[in-house]
């Protein structure tokens, strides 16, 4: 599965991943596969050990994205950011009549207005 990509990173480097998609407890869909939370936490685990990163950032817009993230170890230096909890849904916001669909969720369109609120003073915000 996959396009056999994979990430040069090393112990300097910052990594952000940002996914927005669809989710379920424990498990983020893409198109033609899942990413289920044992395989996520030992990918992780992993890149940890092999010092792929030296900070890891996540931005999850999906239903129950929390559950991806809820029993990570504090001492990886990962910080993730997700649209729902573990126990509830990602919402859709932003209607288009002419499309007949939505444009984007909720928590990603807030994301979107906060930086565009602060630029150029990016460096004055934080993720922690």
């Amino acid at each position: 599965v996959g396009s056999g990509k994979t990430l040069k990173s090393n112990h300097k480097d910052v990594v952000f991943v940002n996914f927005v998609d669809h989710g379920g407890p424990g498990v983020l869909g893409f198109p033609n596969d899942e990413l289920h939370l044992a395989d996520l936490n030992n990918v992780l685990q992993t890149m940890h050990q092999d010092k792929r990163f030296k900070q890891m950032l996540w931005y999850v817009e999906a239903c129950y994205s929390g559950s991806m993230f809820n029993k990570l170890s504090p001492n990886m230096n990962i910080t993730a950011h997700t649209a729902a909890n573990e126990e509830e849904s990602s919402y859709a916001c932003i209607w288009d009549d002419e499309m007949d669909v939505y444009l984007g969720d909720c928590w990603s369109l807030n994301w979107m207005n906060n930086t565009e609120q602060i630029f150029p003073n990016l460096e004055t915000e934080t993720v922690e």
